[in-house]
C-alpha cells in the first residue's frame, strides 16, 4: 500500500515539471517574436524577461540541480530566439561574423527553406 502511495506522485510531479517548462518555453517563444535587437542579446535578454517561470521550471525539481536546469534554460533560451530571429527574417540584426554559430545556423535554416521549394 505505501509504495502505491509513492508512486502515484512521480506522474502528477513530471506532469507539473512539464507544464512549468510549457509555460516558460512559451514565454521565452512570445518574447522573440517580439524582439528587435541584435541577435546575440536576444536570448539573454529573454531568458531575463521570463525570470518569473524560470523559478517555477527550477523549483519543481531537486535543490542540488539547480545550477544545472538554469544552466540549461539558458542554453535553450539562446537557441529558441536566435532560431526564432532567423526564421523571422530579421537579417537588419543578424550581425553574425562567418562560421559563427548563428552564421551557420542562419545558412541551414535558410538551405532548408530553399529545398523545400
Amino acid at each position: 500500500m505505501l509504495s502505491g502511495c509513492s508512486g502515484m506522485k512521480t506522474a502528477p510531479q513530471r506532469d507539473d515539471q512539464h507544464a512549468a517548462l510549457d509555460r516558460w518555453t512559451r514565454c521565452i517563444e512570445r518574447y522573440s517574436e517580439h524582439y528587435r535587437g541584435p541577435a546575440l542579446l536576444a536570448g539573454k535578454r529573454a531568458h531575463r524577461h521570463c525570470e518569473g517561470h524560470q523559478r517555477d521550471v527550477v523549483a519543481m525539481y531537486p535543490h542540488h540541480l539547480k545550477n544545472q536546469i538554469e544552466s540549461l534554460l539558458s542554453q535553450r533560451a539562446h537557441a529558441i530566439t536566435s532560431v526564432r530571429i532567423v526564421k523571422t527574417g530579421s537579417s537588419n540584426y543578424l550581425e553574425a561574423f562567418e562560421d559563427s554559430h548563428l552564421d551557420i545556423l542562419k545558412s541551414r535554416l535558410t538551405g532548408a527553406h530553399q529545398a523545400d521549394l
